[in-house]
Order: structure tokens, then C-alpha cells, then sequence
């Protein structure tokens, strides 16, 4: 999960994200292949050469959604604090997922990931220096003072944030991409409060 604002690139202006956030939802629409620059510049009003002004072609079209949008969408918001706690780190884990799934776009970042991975694989790389790359270099800073206190080790402390991310969020790709639901099902939340407590109660047991 990463802190907000830390993407390290230059923010684009208002007009320019509001015009990948149109092409993101085409994209997760249509496909790669079905979406066409022409449809973009229809359903922003505007002349098709206009959109040349922020890219040149489909190809890095996707790369700046990737870049601006996925970095904006994957970031914890700065009131969520962070915990001293060990035993509270799966709860933030569990919060930060919960948090970036009820964001408007979200749902339709992940099926612009899937479609594009399918159909376009030059973007892999992109994709995972966003998630995987930049999503270790960030546990890694954030797990450090619990390592660095002798808590956990660093590969445990990995596991520990991957069973607790990756359990809420296959779940929430089941429910907002599978069965299309616009909202998270009492069913999740109870998974999310059941998970956090077996890691919390991992941790303790371990102190003892």
C-alpha cells in the first residue's frame, strides 16, 4: 500500500486526469483493441488531434493511466495513522484494501489491468513496477521498525501483509468484477473482521 503522494512523478493537470479517467473506463469497457481514440474524444466532447496534446498514442495512453491513476488509486490516505503495533498491522493492512476498493474507479483499475495484461503484454513490466516492485519497496519501510526491533523478520512480516491484502482482495475481485456488485456484501466485511482477528491473535501467541 502506498502512503499518498508518494508516485514521485509530476501530477498532471485536472483536465489531463480527467481525460485518462475517461480512458480508463473505456478501455475496461471495450478492451485494448475496442477502444479507439475517436470513442475517447466522443465521449469527451472534444476533436480527436486535442487529445495529442497529452499523448501521442494508445501505447503511452496506457502507460500514464498506469503511472498517474493507479499510483493515486493505490495510495493509503493520509489520515489512515500508522500503527505502532504489530498486532495492528494486519488491521491497517485490512483498512488500506477496504479503503482503495471503495474508490469510484477502482473496480474498473483492475479490469483496465486485466484486459490490458491479456491483450497487450509489454505492459507487464509497468504493472507490476506498480504493484509489485513499488508495493515491496513500501512494506519493506513500513515493516522496518518492527524488524528492526526484532518482532518479526522481514520474509514473515512479507506473509504477514500478503494473507492480509491478498485475502480481502480476491474477494472483492470476486465481488465487484465477477458479480458485479457496487458495494462491499456483509459477507466480506465479516471475512475481513474474522481475518484480522487470526492474524492479531497469530501475532499474540507468538509473543508469548
Amino acid at each position: 500500500m502506498l502512503r499518498s503522494g508518494s508516485a514521485g512523478a509530476e501530477r498532471p493537470s485536472d483536465r489531463h486526469l480527467e481525460v485518462l479517467r475517461a480512458a480508463l473506463k473505456l478501455i475496461a469497457e471495450r478492451g485494448y483493441a475496442g477502444a479507439s481514440l475517436r470513442e475517447l474524444a466522443r465521449r469527451l466532447g472534444v476533436q480527436q488531434p486535442s487529445l495529442y496534446h497529452y499523448f501521442e498514442t494508445k501505447e503511452q495512453l496506457v502507460e500514464q493511466i498506469i503511472l498517474h491513476l493507479g499510483a493515486d488509486m493505490l495510495a493509503a490516505p493520509a489520515e489512515l495513522p500508522l500503527p505502532d503495533d504489530l498486532a495492528d498491522v494486519p488491521g491497517f493492512a485490512i483498512a488500506g484494501v477496504m479503503f482503495v476498493w471503495d474508490q469510484p474507479l477502482y473496480a474498473d483499475f483492475v479490469r483496465f489491468l486485466f484486459v490490458v495484461s491479456v491483450e497487450q503484454a509489454q505492459f507487464r513490466d509497468a504493472m507490476q513496477s506498480l504493484y509489485a516492485h513499488g508495493g515491496d519497496a513500501t512494506a519493506a519501510a513500513f515493516l522496518e521498525p518492527f524488524v528492526a526491533r526484532g518482532e518479526i523478520d522481514r520474509d514473515d512480516g512479507f506473509t504477514l501483509l500478503r494473507t492480509a491484502v491478498n485475502s480481502i482482495a480476491l474477494m472483492m475481485i470476486e465481488e465487484r468484477l465477477l458479480y458485479g456488485r457496487k458495494t462491499t456484501s456483509d459477507a466480506l466485511r465479516a471475512h475481513a473482521a474474522r481475518t484480522e482477528r487470526w492474524l492479531r491473535d497469530a501475532i499474540v501467541a507468538r509473543r508469548k
